[in-house]
């Protein structure tokens, strides 16, 4: 044993301090340290707004598909950034056809709805002094219809509808969590009422 240490007491100068003392001072600095690290209010950052458009974001081509919502809603928003960006817009609405049925099997009811629903696309895009691409397409799965339709007409953006469930959240469908996982562009979500 040496002079600074007998029996687990430290000898500083003329003070003795047992070791588990200095060992949990030790600790409690520590845990003081990391306190006040954790509890730090960080400095704030300035936050400056971007304006649509000025970071590069313009769209050239807007796709709107429809599958049970309604349009008009979507067409107002698609006009919008359209007559902004000079962009196109072409706006389809899908029927889902079961593979039970051949896919030219669709209720005249249902193709009546669609052509109203484009026909209230079409007077929206009037109404900016915008021309609409517009059309029904029958498909097995409406998300996979989707994601083809924005790749063959090259489409910056995919602009389409939530609707509400049953419990009145908005949920996403099977067809719009494939769009938003397979889409080769941006894609938009909102909610909407469905269609009537």
């Amino acid at each position: 044993m040496t002079n600074t240490q007998l029996n687990g007491i430290e000898n500083f100068g003329n003070i003795n301090i047992p070791l588990g003392v200095i060992i949990g001072i030790f600790i409690g600095v520590v845990i003081l340290i990391i306190l006040i690290w954790m509890f730090r209010i960080p400095k704030r950052k300035k936050i400056t707004p971007v304006e649509y458009g000025t970071n590069g974001s313009v769209f050239h081509h807007i796709f709107v598909p429809a599958i049970e919502t309604n349009i008009t809603e979507l067409m107002h928003t698609a006009c919008k950034i359209a007559k902004h960006d000079g962009a196109l817009i072409t706006t389809a609405y899908i029927i889902e056809v079961p593979m039970t049925l051949p896919l030219e099997a669709v209720p005249k009811k249902e193709i009546e709805r669609g052509e109203r629903l484009l026909k209230a696309a079409e007077t929206v895009a009037g109404e900016y002094d915008l021309a609409v691409d517009a059309e029904l397409i029958q498909a097995r799965f409406a998300g996979r219809a989707i994601v083809e339709k924005a790749s063959q007409l090259q489409a910056d953006l995919v602009l389409m509808g939530a609707p509400r469930s049953a419990g009145g959240d908005i949920g996403l469908t099977q067809g719009v969590k494939y769009v938003l996982r397979n889409a080769p562009c941006r894609v938009w979500t909102t909610y909407v009422p469905k269609a009537e």
